[in-house]
């Protein structure tokens, strides 16, 4: 716990000590540890998954382009994961230059984001997402993804 404290910085401790609230709650993503060994605590960055979109194959949009995902590690130090594509209108190299991780796998991901609706079979437990999933429209179509966002706490 010292070393989460520690983590916060002068402006944390003071905004923790006044805090009724559990402490990993009030402390900024970046600012959380976790325990490397040693004692020594080492901060968490951000992981942002970019999914490979499938509803369509003729889609090739992407939610972030290379140059966001550099901009976006440089200055906040994220991680980034890409999931691989063959259509998208940027290559897998071009991220891979921006720094970000080819990876199927985006479980190790905070956030994910897309363009389209993701398929209810692909949708991850308790992830957070940022895509256009038209549910708030109310179409009858729509609510079996309205439905599994809410079932799976997404």
């Amino acid at each position: 716990m010292l070393s989460m404290l520690h983590a916060a910085g002068r402006h944390g401790l003071q905004r923790l000590r006044c805090s009724p609230t559990p402490l990993a709650v009030r402390l900024p993503r970046a600012a959380r540890s976790v325990s490397t060994g040693g004692g020594r605590a080492a901060a968490q960055p951000l992981v942002i998954g970019i999914r490979r979109e499938d509803k369509n194959r003729w889609e090739r949009r992407v939610a972030l382009t290379p140059e966001h995902v550099e901009r976006l590690i440089k200055e906040t130090g994220a991680r980034v994961l890409v999931q691989p594509s063959t259509t998208r209108i940027f290559s897998n190299a071009a991220f891979e230059r921006a720094g970000a991780v080819i990876e199927e796998d985006l479980t190790k991901a905070d956030a994910i984001l897309g363009i389209k609706e993701v398929p209810i079979d692909k949708l991850l437990p308790g992830k957070t997402y940022a895509v256009f999933s038209h549910t708030h429209k109310g179409q009858a179509y729509n609510m079996p993804s309205l439905q599994a966002f809410l079932d799976k706490g997404i």
